[in-house]
């Protein structure tokens, strides 16, 4: 996991009328730090769970009611930076570093998440010009993480780069720094998140009739919807009474598209637990799901492996070919047979079962995810030779290809399975022109002379495939010493390391202890310098 975190930034010095000011929007409950170069920065908790109607609401509110500029900060997962700036309650600027994060972006989503330079300059540091913003907004700069753009935009404007980074859960209340600020507009938010955490029905009830809201965060600094806490321990009354009470059932992350629902937790809870009461309660007797809450719960049903809960919500109208909020299609899923986990309250999972039944859904054995592979990519992925011949038997193309050129063959190449090559190779046409993929699976074959021919054809020897794999840590994987040579002379970088696990091709040939590999590449990356590349075709 990345770094995530939401934090605000107010131009002005006066701490108490910031506090005071915050007090008075509901709800919040915020930790304010002392002044520093001329900004106020503070972290609040229910912005905390990266919803950006509540960061911008909290930004706009507070701006209008001290008359100064808020700057509002937001990173999630190492992979996003976000930024809003209202000036007396009017929205400046907004920017997104990767608008396309969870699904494609459209040119005018592009345009409006771009930033505009000019708009800041009447708070920047002395001597910071157009340029120098525009430098860190275009990414002409490399940042391997977002925090460091955020950290680099910070310092542009004397924010300081401690709490530029930070969120709620990084201080206490206890903390001398920082100030605490509960709402005034609603005394009883404190209350209602003690009786949740407590799952005191009773009290949860009183303080919810003094006004609080339902939609509140936990105060644990993780930031969590108090509905998501009522569901971990499968406590059906206190779901009721605070969905009942204006619960929202969806959640907005970071890219402003619901990605979460409380939906997909209630499966993620039964079929963990065994009890699906708060599922069937959701399902039936509050307002109809949204489809797209239906497509997420449906594709954790398949993670989970629960054939019951599948059952469930394709008898509720979940759409077997949504791709849902995190564009992943159930199918896929299936045939990669999910997370490959059983809750131990469950017998193990029938997965032919499971596919067939999205199959008798409707589902397309040749439908894309939102990064474009398909169930037979999946299947051959995953080395999962009878669903690949099943996919196969049903019509799946085994030619379609991501933008990268990689398709079902060369997935299976890559990973070292043979059966599924020897399956697939008969039936897939042959793709003359070297392609990335082809790249990739010679490193993984150890076939130098394809590698030369894919170099030769101009292929990047740090082009990144959709799993944040280049073709040296194949190389280094399969312990293939003369390609990790050649793709290292062609300018393969030795020091790039997987975006969510940080595995290098070092450590890659150091878990299969070969000396000349590992001082091939330790030698390498004490030569090399340390950036991700930029090929990621």
């Amino acid at each position: 996991m990345g770094a995530s975190f939401v934090n605000f930034h107010v131009r002005s010095e006066d701490r108490a009328a910031i506090a005071k000011a915050l007090a008075r929007i509901s709800p919040v409950q915020a930790l304010v730090a002392s002044p520093r170069h001329g900004w106020t920065s503070f972290v609040d908790v229910s912005a905390s769970s990266q919803d950006t109607q509540q960061l911008s609401r909290i930004a706009r509110s507070l701006s209008k009611k001290v008359s100064t500029a808020v700057f509002a900060f937001l990173v999630h997962d190492s992979d996003v930076f976000h930024y809003q700036l209202f000036d007396r309650g009017r929205l400046v600027d907004r920017y997104q570093s990767l608008p396309e994060r969870s699904h494609p972006a459209s040119k005018a989503m592009r345009q409006k998440y771009a930033g505009r330079p000019e708009s800041l300059l009447p708070w920047v540091r002395p001597g910071v010009t157009v340029e120098d913003l525009r430098t860190v907004l275009a990414g002409t700069a490399a940042y391997r993480f977002e925090e460091e753009r955020a950290a680099a935009f910070a310092a542009l404007f004397a924010i300081d780069a401690g709490l530029a980074g930070a969120d709620f859960q990084d201080f206490d209340e206890s903390d001398a720094e920082m100030l605490s600020v509960l709402s005034k507009s609603n005394p009883a938010a404190r209350a209602l998140q003690q009786a949740v955490r407590a799952q005191d029905i009773a009290a949860v009830r009183a303080a919810l009739a003094q006004g609080a809201s339902p939609n509140l965060a936990m105060d644990d600094g993780g930031g969590m919807p108090l509905l998501y806490t009522a569901m971990s321990p499968s406590n059906l009354e206190l779901v009721k009474v605070l969905c009942e009470a204006g619960a929202k059932c969806e959640a907005r992350r970071a890219d402003g598209r619901i990605v979460d629902t409380h939906l997909a937790l209630a499966v993620g809870c039964a079929a963990h637990s065994g009890r699906t009461e708060i599922l069937d309660y959701l399902l039936t007797e509050l307002a109809p799901p949204t489809a797209l809450a239906l497509a997420d719960g449906l594709r954790d049903a398949v993670q989970c492996g629960s054939m019951e809960l599948v059952q469930r919500l394709l008898r509720a109208g979940a759409d077997v070919n949504s791709t849902g909020g995190v564009g992943a299609l159930p199918l896929a899923h299936a045939v990669g047979r999910g997370h490959r986990v059983n809750s131990p309250r469950r017998a193990p999972t029938d997965w032919p079962q499971i596919v067939q039944a999205l199959l008798d859904a409707g589902a397309n054995v040749n439908g894309r995810q939102d990064d474009g592979m398909t169930p037979l990519m999946a299947a051959a992925a995953h080395h999962e030779p009878g669903f690949v011949r099943q996919l196969l038997a049903l019509g799946a193309d085994p030619d379609a290809r991501l933008d990268s050129g990689v398709n079902a063959l060369l997935l299976a190449r890559a990973y070292g399975h043979r059966d599924i090559v020897d399956t697939l190779r008969p039936v897939t046409a042959v793709d003359p022109d070297p392609s990335p993929g082809s790249l990739w699976a010679a490193a993984a074959a150890g076939d130098l002379a394809e590698v030369e021919s894919a170099l030769a054809a101009g292929v990047s020897p740090n082009v990144v495939d959709s799993h944040e794999h280049v073709p040296l840590l194949f190389a280094a994987r399969n312990n293939h010493y003369e390609v990790a040579l050649r793709l290292l002379e062609a300018g393969a970088d030795p020091n790039f390391s997987t975006k969510y696990n940080d595995l290098t091709a070092l450590w890659f040939a150091r878990l299969h202890g070969d000396g000349p590999l590992v001082e091939l590449l330790v030698q390498a990356t004490a030569r090399g310098r340390k950036k991700r590349p930029a090929a990621r075709r």
